[in-house]
């Protein structure tokens, strides 16, 4: 009886170790996941920045050419006499 019970308690040890282990291993590989998921997170942010540049360009052609016309009125009434 007495060696029965210390053998049930062995086993059940080891699954305990067995578990602990596995959470071990799962908290080390959770922190690289974080760690990656944290750099795709980064690049994605630079990305959603790239998308709005060809936006930012138009808005920068447009105003190049609202300044170029303003130029040339200034300097039209600066000619007439």
């Amino acid at each position: 009886m007495q060696n029965c019970m210390t053998k049930d308690v062995f086993t059940q040890l080891q699954k305990i170790s067995t578990q602990q282990s596995k959470i071990r291993t799962l908290k080390g590989k959770l922190a690289v996941y974080q760690d990656v998921a944290n750099k795709q997170a980064e690049t994605f942010a630079e990305l959603q920045l790239v998308k709005r540049v060809p936006v930012a360009y138009r808005h920068c052609l447009a105003e190049c050419m609202r300044r170029s016309v303003a130029l040339l009125a200034h300097i039209v009434v600066a000619d007439m006499p």
